[in-house]
């Protein structure tokens, strides 16, 4: 499954973020969102944000990578 992730600040309210977690298919993503350590994982992120926490499944419609 897991395939990467990242923590974005919202520049315009450094309170706020946009966490960014990538899987090989929703199978994948679907299993660790009903993962038990991974459920408690995000009650604890949730616990500690200043604002409402919003859930949605997206899929990638682009993406832009640098060569090495």
């Amino acid at each position: 499954g897991y395939l990467s992730g990242e923590l974005l600040r919202v520049i315009q309210d450094p309170c706020a973020f946009i966490d960014i977690t990538r899987y090989v298919n929703a199978t994948a993503a679907h299993a660790a969102a009903t993962d038990p350590e991974q459920v408690a994982w995000q009650h604890r992120l949730a616990s500690l944000a200043e604002s409402d926490v919003l859930r949605e499944a997206c899929s990638c419609v682009w993406r832009s990578e640098i060569a090495p």
